[in-house]
Parts: C-alpha cells; structure tokens; sequence
C-alpha cells in the first residue's frame, strides 16, 4: 500500500479520533521534514508539532526551512527539540561550577 494513501484515509484519522478519547497527549513521530509529504499529513491532522533534531546534525536555516513548512500547515508550532547536546563542551544553561573547589 502507499503510505501517503493511508495517512490520508478516513482510517488514520479514526485512529487518531479513537486514541484521543483515550489519552490526553498522542506523540506522533515522522519521517524527517521535507524528506517525504508524511509530515505535512499527519501535522494537519494533529494540534500541534514541535520539531525534535540531533545536536550538530542541522544548520540554522535548514530548521526554519522545516519549522516553516510545519507552520504551513496551519497548526500551532511549539518549538524545537534539541537531542544528543553535549552539555561537556558548553556550559550554557549548565550550572557550571560555583565557588572554590578543594583540593
């Protein structure tokens, strides 16, 4: 079967009605943005998207490239998820250290 087919069936969208009685928050992972339509599809039928990319794997542009195609669906965009961040090498938003350490 093609996939874009079925996500945009009568039966994806039942699934999602059906699963939204059950439970507050539906976590619907895609394919990546702009790589295939999915995306689009299952976005226009969600509340909202947030856009989840790996540390160090994507440029500024290319994440307001995606961020705008998810805006284009019409559905609120609440942000971007930034995974495998390497906390050693910035200390930004770290506690960092305070105070004299002992020897």
């Amino acid at each position: 079967p093609n996939p874009t087919a079925l996500l945009q069936s009568k039966n994806f969208s039942t699934m999602l009605e059906t699963l939204r009685k059950y439970f507050d928050y539906i976590v619907v992972d895609t394919a990546p943005v702009g790589v295939v339509i999915d995306a689009a599809i299952i976005t226009r039928k969600c509340d909202a998207s947030i856009l989840v990319t790996e540390a160090g794997e994507i440029n500024r542009r290319d994440i307001q490239k995606a961020k705008e195609q998810l805006e284009h669906t019409g559905k609120p965009f609440l942000g971007v998820v930034l995974n495998k961040f390497d906390t050693s090498v910035d200390e930004y938003g770290s506690y960092g250290s305070y105070g004299k350490k002992k020897k």
